[in-house]
């Protein structure tokens, strides 16, 4: 069951923030935090970060080729793995004017102060973008991932196109299905046959996780992207579904 959504609430005033023509766009930008991947999904002035764990240094430079120069503003930071992603979440709100901090569990009373309060939700939670994007953060105890470390994903959807990003390649078993997925973020771990993710339309993962060629995913996936330490790669919406970073590139079947 999916909490009460988050609406994302912009101050408007005098305030004179940079105006970026790529970050307006409804986007997510996939971000190599090490070994592992965060998220920055933008729509309009709309910004939201969600974290896992990952390398806090590599995460700062994939975080400033993301939001580069005088762009600021983070409205909404998630951590969509809890305590994992503190490290992380305090980078960003170091370098970055970050607005709120949601966290998918409980958090240490230091990490909460250093993140200046967070606001702890429990199985899912929706933020809806003022522009029609949504990302909606849910959590689930599988044998892999027990209660007192969750697996997580987070489903981005605008219009008829919908993102899973996954804490994990393996994890899916312990989430609901979703239908009709052009793409799949798998935001750590390995790819060996996720189960449920056949014939979605793209792959994005670290470079450091990427083995294609050793699952079905090479008869599955039309398209990967992998993305390296300190890098991005960015998804943006267009009518009818996404475009791909150019340096994505075509799997054939059996390849």
């Amino acid at each position: 069951m999916i909490a009460a959504a988050l609406v994302v609430a912009l101050i408007g005033g005098g305030v004179a923030w940079a105006r970026s023509a790529t970050l307006r766009q409804p986007a997510i930008a996939a971000l190599g935090a090490g070994n592992e991947l965060a998220l920055l999904v933008t729509d309009g002035e709309a910004r939201i970060l969600v974290l896992g764990a990952g390398d806090p240094a590599e995460f700062g430079n994939a975080l400033g080729a993301a939001m580069p120069g005088p762009v600021q503003r983070i409205d909404v930071l998630v951590l969509a793995a809890g305590e994992a992603g503190v490290e992380l979440a305090v980078a960003a709100r170091r370098a970055k004017d970050v607005r709120r901090v949601l966290s998918a569990g409980p958090v240490s009373a230091a990490a909460n102060t250093a993140l200046g309060g967070v606001i702890v939700f429990e199985g899912s939670r929706r933020i809806a973008l003022p522009g029609g994007t949504s990302v909606t953060v849910e959590t689930a105890a599988t044998l892999a991932a027990p209660v007192d470390d969750p697996a997580w994903r987070a489903v981005i959807r605008r219009g008829g196109t919908t993102v899973v990003a996954r804490s994990d390649g393996a994890e899916a078993t312990g989430f609901p299905p979703v239908m009709g997925v052009t793409a799949v973020l798998v935001c750590s771990g390995g790819l060996d046959d996720p189960p449920g993710a056949a014939r979605t339309e793209a792959v994005v993962a670290p470079s450091a996780a990427f083995r294609p060629t050793a699952s079905g995913w090479s008869s599955d996936a039309a398209w990967v992207m992998r993305v390296f330490p300190g890098e991005t790669a960015r998804l943006r919406f267009v009518e009818g579904g996404l475009r791909l970073p150019p340096e994505s590139r075509r799997l054939e079947p059996g390849s």
